[in-house]
């Protein structure tokens, strides 16, 4: 019986997508009338998503670093 392969595509790239969209339509499409209030919630929701993108990438490299060795 085989071993599943390990997927190498990376999660981090989904996070940088996540606050790309969060940054981009949620002040403009899903909340246009809503107030400045809302447009800082979805901007500090994309800052933590991109934050958290940057974590998730840190430990990619690394894990990929140490399986090269």
């Amino acid at each position: 019986m085989s071993t599943p392969k390990k997927n190498d595509a990376g999660t981090a790239v989904w996070y940088f997508v996540a606050a790309t969209f969060a940054a981009t339509l949620g002040p403009t499409v899903l909340s246009p009338g809503a107030g400045h209030w809302t447009t800082f919630i979805w901007i500090g929701l994309a800052l933590i998503l991109l934050v958290l993108g940057g974590i998730v990438l840190g430990r990619e490299m690394s894990s990929r670093g140490a399986s090269a060795d």
